[in-house]
Parts: structure tokens; sequence; C-alpha cells
């Protein structure tokens, strides 16, 4: 019979026990952000698998039976068991995930589980991972390769009722260019609709809790900026109306294309519409529109404004 490998818990090994009671697993590299090293948390991963208070799970780690074992000793319960369906375990390990993105930053990231026992009226089946809050609230959803049409089109319905929660911003991530072609544009009739990539989205939106990034970027490409003459846009600059779309809101792509649709068939004159977006955004809105002049900032001039 094998000995059973003994480990003198370090209290960074408790704290990481502690915060898989409530995460339920946490990525490897978060790991590293706990015990604050680059290469140290890789090897005591290691011992504290041999022994049992972990256990890996495709680059995160999960309890163990031991670590649970400690867990109770010490009066901690953990929240609940990880999910044995792969769609539902995806949910917990992005919940994670944006926890520990969001940790440190302007952002306060509120479990979506905390959010359901505060709002009594939300029903437990709703979509959203968690919320942003800062200088404003972002309800934030996670597109995922498990989720069919009809499923995208429950997370819309929910998106446009979360005024009923006092709620008029979302964002949406999303890992790859398949999950965003299923997610198609269109207005919800809330103030911000974000969908943007992950993990590259983060970053952005970090930088936006720090300080507004949409007028910064403006004042950044164009110096001076005047109060627009269409009063959907964000700003005037250089006798063209300015729409930001660096954060890509569908919400400003809808007034967009329906400011041109109706001005196309009235003879009213049409303001000049400019976009000011990310250099990779620049192919996919001159396709888009066609009839508006675009320019470009990098995004990494973005994340230094």
């Amino acid at each position: 019979m094998a000995r059973k490998k003994v480990v003198e818990l370090t209290e960074r090994d408790v704290e990481l026990l502690k915060m898989l009671a409530e995460h339920i697993t946490i990525r490897t590299d978060n790991v590293g952000r706990l015990y604050q090293t680059e290469k140290y948390h890789t090897a005591r991963l290691k011992k504290l698998k041999d022994a049992k208070y972990i256990k890996n799970n495709y680059g995160y780690v999960l309890l163990g039976v031991e670590g649970e074992r400690y867990l109770k000793s010490i009066g901690i319960v953990p929240k609940s068991k990880p999910p044995s369906k792969s769609n539902y375990l995806e949910r917990v390990k992005q919940r994670s995930d944006l926890y520990f993105d969001f940790l440190g930053s302007s952002w306060r990231f509120i479990d979506g589980r905390e959010l359901k026992k505060q709002y009594g009226t939300i029903d437990r089946s709703s979509m959203f991972i968690g919320l942003l809050s800062g200088w404003t609230e972002y309800m934030v959803y996670f597109l995922t390769k498990y989720y069919d049409k009809k499923q995208i089109e429950n997370m819309k319905h929910e998106i446009s009722n979360l005024y009923r929660l006092g709620i008029y911003r979302a964002v949406i991530f999303y890992r790859d260019r398949k999950e965003r072609e299923r997610y198609r544009d269109e207005t919800l009739g809330i103030k911000e609709q974000l969908a943007l990539p992950y993990p590259a989205g983060v970053e952005l939106l970090k930088k936006h809790g720090e300080k507004d990034i949409i007028r910064a970027a403006a004042e950044k490409v164009y110096g001076v900026l005047k109060e627009p003459a269409w009063k959907e846009a964000d700003f005037e600059a250089e006798g063209k109306q300015i729409m930001v779309l660096i954060l890509n809101d569908i919400e400003k792509k809808a007034k967009i294309r329906n400011y041109l649709d109706l001005t196309a068939f009235r003879y009213t004159e049409r303001q000049e519409i400019e976009i000011l977006c990310l250099d990779e955004q620049e192919e996919v809105f001159r396709s888009e529109f066609p009839e508006c002049s675009i320019r470009t900032i990098s995004t990494e001039e973005v994340l230094r404004l």
C-alpha cells in the first residue's frame, strides 16, 4: 500500500484552498498571482496534487479530497462541487477567470451567484456570468461553443430586459470568430452592448474603468472636440460626426446604420460620419459602413492613454 504523502500547508496554500472553495476552479496562471511567483507555484501545485489537496483539469486546479477535508476541519464548506457536464464547467471556469482578470482593477467583478441572491426576482437560469461595477455597471456574458441559436436568442432577450434590474449596459465576451458570428448584431434597446474578444477585450475594459477611453481616444486622434450636430454622435471634429467604436458597441453601430438608411431616402442633408476604431477593426468597419470614413488608433495607444 502506497504511503500517504504529507505536505505541511503554507499560508498561501491555505489561501488557495479557500479560494477554490469559493470559485470551484482556478486557472493555473492565476494561481501564480495568488502565490506572487512566476515558477514556484508550479512546483508547489505538484506537491499539493500528489498529496491530493488539489487535482488538475486541463490547465485549471480544483479541490482534491484532502483539500476538502482540510477546509471542513477549519469550518469552511465549499460552495458547490465542480459540475460534471462540460458546458456547466466551462461557465464556472469563465466566472473564475473574470474574477481574477479584474482583480486589482478599477472594476469590481461581482459573481453571478451573488447577484442572484441579492436580486430575488432574478431567474436562476439567467445567463449572465457576473456584473462589473465601477463608474458604471456592465452585466457580463460569455459566448461559448455550447450555445445554440435558441440559447443566444434567450441571452439577447435577457439583455433587453436588464433595465428591470436598473442595469443598462452589457458586455459580451467571445473567444473566436465563429462564436462572434453566431451572435448577430441587433439593437437591444440598452445604452451599450459591447462585443469584445477575450482576453484582449479585458485590457480595454480595465483601461475604460480608469478613464473614459472613448473621449480620450478621440482627443488623442483629433485634438479639439465639439458638441456633435447629429445628436447620436459622440463628438464633432474636423467638420465630421465622430463615432468611437473601439469597444465595438453594437448599439452605436445600429444607430449609424439607422441614420444612413433613413437619410438615403430623404432630401435633408446627411452629416458626414467618421468612425474611429482600432487598427484591427478597420477592415470589418470599412466593409460594414462603406458610406463612412474611417480613422484608426492602435490598441497599444489606447492602453497608454
